[in-house]
């Protein structure tokens, strides 16, 4: 009988520690900051900054343990020129738009890791100063997107580190950008 008690409670112990740590599924908002790298495809070395802080405003909706469908909006800075080079001019490169992922997680007691793929919506602005005054283009597509990172979940709050490779078309000079950022993320 005494056996009988301690496998009923080391069960009930075991199945109020799995829920502890079991992910909460349903719909998620949350923000996230980071840094985000273009770098240029014709060599230009340091001349540029091709570093600037992103941020990324997210929401999602996680059915499943293991599936999340997620969007968002970000802002990706600004790439400038940061001194003079022969036959260059000034410019300036401002990356923003928004995403659509399908997220695969994988479930580790409190903490998540994920993959995930999708498409971005991205406008590009390249501004470059000219002896007859700035002139302007924007580049607007829709094109390939793909990240991984890793969460840890404590209840409703998740605090998250990810890497995103944005397959956006910047023109012939730049390559498309990367960002690694850290965000917090709210469960309903």
């Amino acid at each position: 009988m005494r056996a009988l008690h301690v496998v009923a409670v080391g069960g009930m112990a075991c199945f109020f520690a799995a829920a502890g740590h079991a992910a909460e599924n349903g719909f998620y908002i949350g923000a996230a900051s980071g840094e985000m790298e273009t770098r240029d495809k014709v060599g230009l070395g340091d001349v540029f900054d091709q570093q600037d802080s992103s941020f990324k405003l997210i929401g999602g909706w996680r059915p499943v343990d293991w599936f999340a469908l997620e969007g968002s909006y970000f802002d990706l800075g600004e790439v400038t020129l940061q001194q003079s080079a022969p036959g260059l001019q000034p410019f300036r490169l401002e990356q923003k738009g928004y995403d659509a992922f399908a997220v695969f997680l994988v479930d580790i007691a409190m903490f998540d890791l994920f993959l995930k793929a999708g498409a971005v919506k991205s406008s590009a602005d390249l501004t470059t100063s000219t002896t007859a005054g700035p002139a302007s283009s924007v580049d607007e597509d829709t094109d390939f997107a793909w990240g991984a990172g890793a969460q840890f979940r404590v209840r409703k709050l998740v605090t998250r580190i990810e890497y995103e490779r944005l397959e956006i078309s910047n023109g012939n000079s730049f390559k498309p950008p990367q960002v690694i950022s850290i965000g917090l993320i709210w469960s309903f």
